[in-house]
């Protein structure tokens, strides 16, 4: 039975063949289809490769212009920038010597933390940052750093919780709590400022039922403070290496029970 069925497919003829390679093709045209052919597929695979990649970059920078409206602002310079190295810190850590009941211990602990407070700048400096500054007895000129006065504001704020401690009866109170008033807003301003980003979340915790505890899970990136104390004790400066003031203007600056007593000043420690 199979001699009678009829296959739907036989060889093809070598005449058949040669007709299906082009033999009726201009030469110039059986040479350059392979080329062609080449071409188109390095396109598609060029076309598949950067494609994707143009929009991926096209969405990046949009997105980074609707994210990023506020540009990006350069502090002023600094010469401590130069020298302020960052590291990963746990600062929910306490120290024990900065906390408790006012005693020598303490005390010490914070003259050691403000020393360094006025320190020496150079010309070039100053120049550099723009500003101006009263000159060094012996060259150059006095400042301070940021952060020297937000330590002195919050070392005047833990006096004043103790003033049995620190203050005598007959200080100048009405100065001094002008002086502490300006310190909390000094200090709101900079914590705005200078804003901490990182994340705190909340746990439940065995000192309280109603309300939950708060729970810092990540190091905060901090400047090497020894570091950075460091270079700040090694051009340290006083109010004794100011130039003197002008006797002629003594009698135009008015002065209080709490700048005799303490000098007023934040670089007193």
């Amino acid at each position: 039975m199979f001699s009678k069925e009829r296959s739907d497919y036989a060889p093809v003829a070598q005449n058949d063949e040669e007709s299906l390679r082009g033999k009726e093709q201009p030469p110039s045209q059986q040479t350059s289809d392979p080329w062609k052919f080449r071409f188109y597929l390095l396109l598609s695979i060029f076309a598949i490769v950067t494609l994707p990649l143009a929009a991926y970059t096209f969405h990046a920078v949009t997105t980074r212009s609707q994210t990023s409206s506020i540009p990006q602002l350069e502090p002023f310079y600094s010469p401590a920038y130069e020298h302020a190295k960052y590291v990963y810190k746990d600062t929910t850590k306490p120290s024990p010597e900065f906390m408790g009941k006012p005693r020598p211990e303490m005390d010490k602990a914070w003259h050691d933390l403000l020393e360094g407070t006025l320190v020496k700048f150079s010309a070039e400096e100053l120049q550099r940052a723009n500003a101006t500054s009263l000159e060094h007895k012996d060259g150059g000129y006095v400042g301070g750093l940021g952060l020297s006065h937000n330590l002195h504001c919050l070392k005047r704020l833990r006096q004043i919780l103790n003033p049995d401690y620190y203050y005598s009866t007959d200080h100048d109170w009405e100065y001094l709590y002008e002086h502490v008033d300006h310190c909390l807003e000094s200090l709101r301003q900079t914590l705005m400022c200078q804003a901490d980003l990182s994340i705190y979340t909340l746990r439940w915790t065995p000192h309280s039922s109603t309300k939950p505890g708060v729970h810092v899970p990540n190091p905060n990136v901090c400047v090497d403070w020894d570091g950075l104390h460091g270079w700040m004790k090694g051009r340290a400066a006083s109010l004794e290496d100011v130039i003197t003031l002008p006797e002629e203007i003594y009698e135009e600056l008015p002065t209080s029970k709490g700048e005799e007593k303490d000098g007023g000043n934040m670089a007193v420690n």
